[in-house]
């Protein structure tokens, strides 16, 4: 079953991230860490979301999917969390809790701090990694 749950690359969620993670280095070939920022929600109204396993008790996790595996970055290089700051304890691999309920519309949006973290980074875009939940339900609240 489809949910409105989606990423958007805007905290207004009017754009929707168009397939895949793109992780893109600095333009001066620099191989630091490289983060951006998602935005996980729903512009239905008064709509919550739980997991399908123990609705309202299970935690909502998220993570990062590696679609070509013998390619490109490994999840292992990848921290998630909540808030910019949140990156720096964030243990690479790591999926990120977002507790046990969401809720829909723009205020309740929830910020997805990403930070790819491999010196081995040429330049260039990467668009092997997909962000993903475990599964959940919609419901009315």
């Amino acid at each position: 079953m489809t949910i409105s749950l989606d990423y958007f690359t805007d905290a207004a969620l009017t754009t929707p991230l168009p397939g895949n993670l793109i992780i893109q280095q600095a333009i001066d070939g620099s191989t630091g860490p490289v983060q951006s920022l998602l935005f996980l929600g729903s512009t239905a109204l008064a709509r919550k979301f739980q997991t399908e396993v123990s609705p309202g008790v299970g935690t909502i996790l998220l993570s990062i999917e590696d679609l070509t595996p013998a390619v490109g970055h490994l999840p292992t290089e990848i921290k998630l969390a909540t808030t910019q700051v949140g990156l720096a304890s964030a243990v690479p691999g790591d999926p990120l809790d977002l507790g046990t309920t969401l809720f829909s519309e723009v205020a309740n949006a929830q910020e997805v701090w990403i930070e790819v973290d491999d010196p081995n980074l040429i330049l260039g875009t990467e668009v092997d990694l997909s962000v993903e939940t475990n599964s959940l339900i919609e419901v009315d609240v």
